[in-house]
């Protein structure tokens, strides 16, 4: 096995697949319930990109980070190459557009602030500065607001993630109420 900061061959073939996209504009949008414990969705419109693409390879020659901030909370999240954005009804292989989810844990005003990078194995570096920015993208920042969940019953995003306590079952970080599973797997 090959140490981490070693190279990352490129794969034989052409460089970059045809046919060739515009790329995309900067345009961030924020998409999904914008509820507490729900699926957030900050997608940008980035530089256009082919799955098969070697040079730059979409998935280790870019990095995608956004930290989201809500007063004290702080957290940032891996975001990813998401080809036409609905890849999975598309059947997609190319696309501009660059995804992170984020399930927030609290109401109120969210801050994002972007770090969009590109060079050879970038996405494995642990280097913060690594490769160059990725403009209009880089250095973007924005703001949206998340209202309390309005979830109740069998649907647990009105109780939060389940978070580990130290204890034999998980808890729900909203509500401090235990997950009990019953069955198998």
């Amino acid at each position: 096995v090959a140490p981490r900061s070693a190279p990352i061959p490129a794969p034989a073939g052409p460089p970059l697949h045809g046919p060739r996209q515009p790329d995309g504009d900067g345009a961030i949008s924020v998409s999904g319930e914008t509820k507490r414990w729900h699926d957030v969705v900050l997608t940008a419109d980035g530089p256009f990109a082919h799955e098969l693409d070697n040079a730059p390879n979409p998935f280790t020659d870019y990095r995608l980070d956004v930290e989201f901030t809500n007063g004290s909370t702080t957290c940032t999240v891996p975001g990813y190459y998401a080809a036409d954005g609905n890849a999975a009804n598309t059947s997609a292989t190319s696309g501009n557009k660059w995804r992170a989810h984020l399930s927030p844990d609290k109401a109120g005003k969210w801050t994002y602030a972007v770090s969009f990078r590109k060079g050879p194995g970038v996405a494995i570096s642990d280097a913060e500065d690594a490769g160059s920015p990725v403009g209009p993208v880089d250095g973007l920042r924005g703001s949206f607001e998340i209202a309390k969940t309005d979830k109740t019953g069998r649907d647990l995003r009105g109780r939060g993630r389940l978070d580990y306590v130290g204890k034999h079952h998980l808890q729900f970080a909203g509500t401090g109420e235990y997950f009990l599973k019953a069955g198998v797997d």
